[in-house]
This record gives structure tokens, C-alpha cells and sequence, in this order.
């Protein structure tokens, strides 16, 4: 298949255009050229910006994978400049649903609706609403529709640092400070699963909406074991309640990865999403531990660390470690 690629330089489009080769296509990128690194040997690319320049991509396609639209006008650029009869495919995302309260939403969950084309800013507020009218235009433009809603994708090269901080903070090994309860859930899905998954969909010519994410039963107290048991690490877990966190200021998802407040009852569904109809048109997961491995060793390197720089850091987290263990003794 000839395939064209926008985006395609960092992580998830990376992925795709490496499973893509590896799968005997012809691949094509068309991308800014700013942050991406030169494309493997073999793939083509277009350099421009896609809102003004993307006519220059047009052509005989067999399948158009957008990875980095995030406003409803990039996807109806796109689709008057190259005017596609072939499969377009979407990466949209779990937050353009209006609410996950509950594990096992599915694509019928309803998504935000609010009008967005005058908002032209990608904040956390705007970003699900965004990726949601991005899917509108999709669906009343594209001649073929294709719309995969990731849930947390991680693995080698997530800019994220979420899975990262969990692998390198195991990896040194001691106390760690663990949110709230083993039982909070962790669902994730490796970036290259999901970069084949998407790559199966054009290949099947697949229709419609699929949420993209890995086992929703998996636990972030057996993540974090997985990853003990695998680094053999001398890791000794210390789940600190919420209300402790709260009370200092550990910011949530982002500080301390994978924890959503339980106040945000809105969202407790969000790393429980059903998959099973992306899972009926060929996603596969590998084991957590292959991802926490491969995770670790990237971490390791230069850009790994830098991924790590919103997270909590080792003397913050021995700070709070050291003012709840006096709490404790302070009550008894």
C-alpha cells in the first residue's frame, strides 16, 4: 500500500512508520521537519506545515493516517487539499468522550459536543472537546472514515514520562511513594501495539470508531510488582493515601503518574475503557513486562531522563515520604 503519513517524526507516528516498512509498504511523511528526526531509509518526506501546505502531499493514496490533527480545522484542511477517497484514519483519544465515570465505556459513550471551531488554544480543558469536533469533521467530510481513540500509550520515546517515571523509579530501587492503593487501575497500551493496530485497520479497509488500549484489568500495585520482579529491584512500595497527597500538593497524573483523584468521578472510568471491538479487528498487547523493559532502557538514555522532567523528583519524594511517616507516629 502507498501511504501517506502526517506527522510521523515522534513517537506514535515513528511507531507507525516503522511497523508500516516492516510490513512491506510504501510509505510517505509530510511534516514540519522541526521536531522530528530525518525518516528511515526508504520513506519519502514532504516538508511543510499542514495548514497551509498540505496540497503538496496530494496524490493517488491508498490510505492517509493522521497523527497530530488537533483542531477541527487542521482535519478539514486536510481533507480539501488532498481530497481523499481512500481511507483516512483519525487518531482522536479517550478524552474526547464528555465523561468516563464508569470502567467499560465503549465507543457508544457519548463525546463532547460543544462548538469549537473558534477555539484555536490546546489546553487540558479544550483538548477533548477539540479531538471530539476533529471527529465530527471526519465523519461528514472523509469519504472513509477511520477513528482510533487511544486510552495512555506508552513505551520507548513517550514524551509523557508517565509510564517512564513509574520503570526508572522502580529500577533505583528503595521506598517509593505509591498513591492511594495497588488497586488503582493502570490501563495503558504499548506504542507499538498500537501503531500495528492501526496499521491492520487500513490494511483490513476497516470503518468506524475503535478505543485503542490495553488490558482493563491491569493494576498499577501489579505494575509496579511486574516491574520489581523484573528489574529485581529492592523496591519497597508505601501507599500513601490520597487525602496525605492532597494535603502536600502532589499534583495528580502528571507529578505522580496514574493517579486521578477519586473527586474527579467524572474521569474514574478513564483507565478502565472497554476495547473489545478494536480487540475483534486485531489488537494485540504484549505483556506489561515486555513494555516496563523497553521502557526502562529508553529511559536510560538522554531524551528518557529529559521525559522525566514534570515528574515527581527523588527529594520531593523522600520530603513527602519523611512528613507521612511522622504523621503516622504523630497518631499513634
Amino acid at each position: 500500500m502507498k501511504l501517506l503519513v502526517i506527522g510521523g517524526g515522534v513517537f506514535l507516528g515513528s511507531a507507525f512508520v516503522s511497523a508500516a516498512l516492516a510490513r512491506g509498504h510504501q510509505v510517505t511523511v509530510f511534516q514540519r521537519g522541526r521536531s522530528s528526526s530525518v525518516p528511515p531509509a526508504g520513506v519519502e518526506r514532504i516538508l511543510g506545515d499542514r495548514k497551509t501546505d498540505l496540497a503538496r502531499a496530494a496524490g493517488d493514496w491508498d490510505a492517509i493516517i493522521d497523527t497530530c490533527a488537533y483542531l477541527p480545522a487542521d482535519v478539514r484542511g486536510a481533507i480539501e487539499a488532498l481530497r481523499p477517497s481512500c481511507p483516512y484514519l483519525l487518531v482522536s483519544t479517550i478524552s474526547a468522550f464528555a465523561a468516563l465515570p464508569d470502567p467499560g465505556m465503549t465507543e457508544s459513550t457519548p463525546l463532547h459536543d460543544q462548538d469549537m471551531s473558534s477555539v484555536e488554544t490546546v489546553t487540558g480543558e479544550t483538548y477533548g472537546p477539540l479531538k471530539a469536533a476533529c471527529e465530527r469533521e471526519l465523519l461528514a467530510l472523509a469519504a472513509h472514515p477511520i477513528i482510533v481513540r487511544p486510552g495512555l500509550i506508552v513505551g520507548e520515546q513517550d514524551p509523557s514520562g508517565r509510564l517512564s517515571y513509574w520503570a526508572d523509579r522502580v529500577a533505583r530501587g528503595g521506598e517509593v511513594l505509591a498513591p492511594v492503593a495497588p488497586e488503582l487501575p493502570a490501563q495503558c497500551i504499548d506504542v507499538h501495539d498500537l501503531a500495528a493496530f492501526m496499521l491492520t485497520l487500513v490494511e483490513q479497509g476497516a470503518r468506524g470508531d475503535f478505543n485503542a488500549s490495553g488490558s482493563a484489568d491491569l493494576t498499577l500495585g501489579e505494575l509496579l510488582t511486574t516491574a520489581q520482579t523484573s528489574f529485581g529491584s529492592d523496591t519497597r512500595l508505601n501507599w500513601v493515601p490520597e487525602a496525605f497527597l492532597e494535603q502536600q500538593g502532589v499534583g495528580a497524573w502528571v507529578e505522580l503518574p496514574l493517579w486521578i483523584p477519586s473527586a474527579d468521578a467524572s474521569l474514574a472510568g478513564m483507565l478502565r475503557v472497554d476495547c473489545s471491538k478494536a480487540r475483534a479487528h486485531g489488537l494485540h498487547c504484549r505483556p506489561i513486562v515486555d513494555t516496563l523493559r523497553s521502557t526502562l532502557a529508553w529511559v536510560k538514555t538522554p531524551a528518557g531522563q529529559a521525559s522525566l522532567a514534570r515528574q515527581l523528583k527523588p527529594e520531593r519524594e523522600q520530603a513527602l515520604l519523611a512528613a507521612w511517616h511522622d504523621t503516622r507516629q504523630a497518631s499513634g
